[in-house]
């Protein structure tokens, strides 16, 4: 009677066994499978959202006459701020370049495409 207890056990032991490796192994394999196919895949090109150019007119509409307005300065000032990553200065040809990172370098960009996105002096890469 022991023999037996003893060899249901084992089988039990070895059946657990072998479903924790046929999962690793499955898991393994599958994750393999996935780093080739992302490897192989084409980078897409970013996309806008559709609301993209909306949202920002609307953050930026008002915004010259909400700097000049004392009252509204400091809020205007914060939303520019929010729109702007890095600014970079550089010399370049014995002229002081300007490079701006973040989401209005972007607006500007996708505003000038088809036109000179280097606008005198200012060079505008969004990040």
């Amino acid at each position: 009677m022991e023999g037996h207890i003893l060899d249901a056990l084992r089988d039990r032991l070895m059946n657990a066994l072998f479903r924790i490796f046929y999962c690793a192994f499955t898991n393994e394999v599958n994750r393999l499978r996935l780093a080739s196919t992302l490897a192989a895949a084409k980078e897409l090109p970013p996309l806008s959202h559709p609301r993209m150019a909306e949202t920002y007119r609307e953050r930026i509409t008002d915004l010259p006459s909400a700097l000049n307005e004392p009252t509204t300065r400091l809020e205007a000032v914060e939303i520019l701020r929010s729109l702007i990553d890095v600014i970079v200065l550089f010399p370049e040809k014995g002229e002081l370049k300007i490079e701006l990172h973040g989401d209005l370098a972007g607006i500007i960009q996708h505003r000038c495409k088809g036109k000179e996105p280097v606008p005198n002096g200012r060079a505008l890469v969004a990040s």
